[in-house]
């Protein structure tokens, strides 16, 4: 599938900041500017997966509110994002550090003057968000196939 602008027609955020946009069965993936610095990824949950688990605002968000660097989370980190049928998460995080190229307004973040964890990349955010649109899509198909849903 192309993806053309009326793929992102209802798109929440600015259209003008999106970077990489692609298509992973019927889920629509997008890695737009962060505010500020990064880039952050988002999903679209298709049309016709009306009762999506994930529409269900809370249950499938990873708890990092303990700052418990033990807490589980997806491979592709925590939904900090939603609005419709879009979800998606931030790179902006203590343990995240961008280059200065992509820093877009401001200065270079402290976590990237002084990394803890890991740096980001534009190709690490692109296969962070591809593993969130088939966590989604496997998601919609378990409930499909069995009527029940793990998270």
């Amino acid at each position: 599938m192309t993806i053309t602008p009326w793929h992102l027609k209802d798109y929440p955020l600015n259209k003008d900041d999106v970077l990489e946009t692609g298509e992973i069965n019927g889920y629509i993936w997008v890695t737009a500017k962060a505010p500020f610095y990064g880039i952050n990824g988002y999903i679209r949950i298709p049309d016709a997966h009306t009762n999506h688990p994930w529409q269900e605002e809370g249950d499938y968000i990873c708890d990092q509110d303990s700052f418990d660097d033990d807490a589980e989370c997806w491979e592709w980190g925590e939904e900090t994002f939603h609005d419709g049928r879009w979800h998606g998460f931030g790179t902006q995080h203590f343990n995240d550090a961008w280059p200065a190229a992509y820093v877009w307004e401001g200065e270079l973040p402290l976590a990237s003057k002084y990394p803890r964890d890991k740096w980001r990349t534009p190709e690490s955010v692109v296969r962070q968000v591809q593993q969130m649109a088939r966590h989604a899509d496997h998601t919609y198909q378990q409930l499909v196939t069995t009527g029940n849903y793990t998270i």
